[in-house]
């Protein structure tokens, strides 16, 4: 995880100390713009794009993030097996006009 302006965070340690710090000073606002899910038994994944707001009035997004979240089913249910969010590098993103599936 990169923070603007800043090194690259890595580690649950690093990565949840810099959230707690960004977070301490404001909250943010993610609003979906666009969600491709694919599940087969005992695994889903989510690869979405969430605009990000910094104040809750905020018409324009700051920026966009590219997030994909994988989980697994267990015997104890649902976890979490993977999770990576990044900072889009588009400057806007268009919705998907299509069904999208895995190959």
């Amino acid at each position: 995880m990169r923070f603007a302006g800043r090194h690259r965070l890595t580690g649950h340690a690093e990565i949840r100390e810099g959230l707690e710090r960004l977070l301490a000073k404001q909250p943010l606002f993610l609003e979906p713009i666009a969600c491709i899910s694919h599940s087969v038994l005992g695994a889903t994944m989510y690869d979405t794009t969430e605009a990000v707001h910094l104040w809750v009035y905020q018409v324009e997004a700051g920026f966009f993030l590219n997030i994909t979240l994988v989980l697994l089913q267990d015997s104890q249910g649902w976890r979490i097996a993977h999770l990576h969010a990044s900072h889009s590098t588009d400057a806007t993103f268009d919705p998907p006009s299509a069904p999208h599936s895995l190959h």
